[in-house]
């Protein structure tokens, strides 16, 4: 995220100079985007996780690699995980604005 927006969304809207208010608006929808983007990915991962076993028929010799290709998926969704908890906790820390029509 460019520094104009994250330093927007730090300041909140209605500080600094005028322009904030667009701007938080901005850097929010970017961090709805990459919430919603991370999710779908997660949900992918997880699709295809679910697909991936061991036949009772396959070779010793394939094992191998069917086992590292679950390793490495199983991975992939851990991180994920943790990429998405990290993006929830920093939504509530951050404050929201108060309406206007609630500030008077």
């Amino acid at each position: 995220m460019p520094d104009s927006l994250q330093q927007a969304a730090a300041d909140g809207p209605g500080q600094g100079n005028p322009g904030n208010s667009k701007r938080c608006q901005i850097a929010g929808a970017i961090k709805r985007s990459n919430r919603r983007s991370l999710t779908s990915k997660l949900s992918r991962r997880l699709a295809q996780f679910g697909t991936l076993h061991l036949d009772e028929t396959i070779e010793p010799a394939k094992v191998e690699a069917v086992v590292a290709k679950i390793a490495a998926a199983h991975d992939d969704i851990e991180h994920l995980q943790d990429e998405l908890k990290t993006l929830k906790e920093h939504r509530q820390e951050t404050p929201s604005p108060v309406p206007a029509c609630l500030a008077a």
